[in-house]
């Protein structure tokens, strides 16, 4: 797991036999806006959001990886996601402000204005094409974006209130979703196709919109 310090430090700690290890993100008079830890096949990548800027680690390397200067700094204590390709990274610049970025060349990809309230939760599909969002504490719908145009594809309507967790299944086909009304709930996604052309074409016609296939009370 990872955990993010309002001082300097991060901290990563690997499951095993792996000591407890310190990844510094900012200078002593600085603090750590934000952190996630994105689990890959031949390791994982550290990503912190410090001082205005991006700072990657492949651990259990603590030297960083690469530095992204941002346009605007995240919004302390808000979410923050990695795509599994490590190509982009996606996180909370104001309360219901979402942007991604590309990792690799610092680049702003899209911002959209997701929620009313606060972003609560981020979350990639596997292929990294959507990106699912959640926010608090009065909404409790979870839009589906087009990492490519930044476009709202679908709305998961169902939660009675905010949604706390997501987790989208290693293939893609569905989304778990986990909400303060004490309830999870599954979505069957197969058919949002992963192209993204076909994601805008889904998206204009909202369809009939995505049931849940199953809810389980917590």
């Amino acid at each position: 797991f990872a955990i993010g310090h309002i001082a300097q430090p991060i901290f990563a700690l690997r499951v095993g036999k792996e000591a407890l290890r310190v990844f510094r993100a900012a200078r002593s008079n600085g603090r750590c806006c934000a952190v996630c830890f994105r689990e890959l096949v031949e390791g994982g990548r550290l990503v912190a959001a410090a001082e205005g800027r991006l700072v990657s680690w492949q651990p259990p390397d603590a030297a960083p990886a690469r530095v992204v200067s941002l346009p605007e700094a995240p919004r302390f204590g808000g979410p923050i996601a990695v795509s599994a390709d490590q190509e982009l990274v996606a996180y909370a610049v104001g309360p219901g402000r979402l942007r991604v970025l590309e990792l690799s060349t610092g680049r702003v990809r899209w911002t959209a204005d997701a929620a009313e309230e606060t972003l609560r939760v981020l979350a990639f599909s596997p292929d990294g094409h959507l990106l699912a969002s959640g926010a608090g504490f009065v909404e409790s719908a979870i839009p589906l974006w087009d990492t490519a145009t930044g476009a709202e594809i679908e709305r998961l309507e169902g939660h009675r209130t905010w949604v706390s967790s997501l987790v989208f299944w290693p293939d893609g086909s569905r989304l778990a979703s986990a909400s303060a009304d004490q309830t999870i709930r599954l979505w069957d996604l197969t058919d949002l196709r992963s192209d993204a052309a076909a994601h805008r074409r889904i998206g204009e016609s909202r369809r009939e919109g995505i049931e849940p296939v199953s809810e389980r009370e917590l």
